[in-house]
């Protein structure tokens, strides 16, 4: 008898090629970089750790929406907005 491969996600390590593909599959990813350092504070639960230690009011709404910012890309029309100017 062949061992069968079990269905679902990979258990192990997977392969370069496997990872394109999978990646590939996903297509693009778009988060803004303030979204995802809120996502992994969660996580890893700083988030949490951070709220006892500072209270609710912590910065960190004001720090994602910076981070939120700092990247943006501007549209064809704003451009040619600041052009004009």
């Amino acid at each position: 008898m062949k061992n069968k491969k079990p269905k679902g996600p990979p258990t192990g390590p997977i392969s370069t090629k496997e990872l394109k593909k999978i990646l590939k599959k996903m297509g693009p990813v778009n988060i803004k970089l303030g979204d995802l350092v809120e996502k992994g504070t969660k996580a890893t639960g700083i988030n949490s750790l951070v709220k006892k230690v500072w209270g609710d009011d912590c910065g960190c709404e004001e720090r994602k929406e910076i981070l939120n910012n700092m990247f943006e890309t501007e549209d064809e029309d704003s451009k040619e907005n600041l052009d004009k100017k």
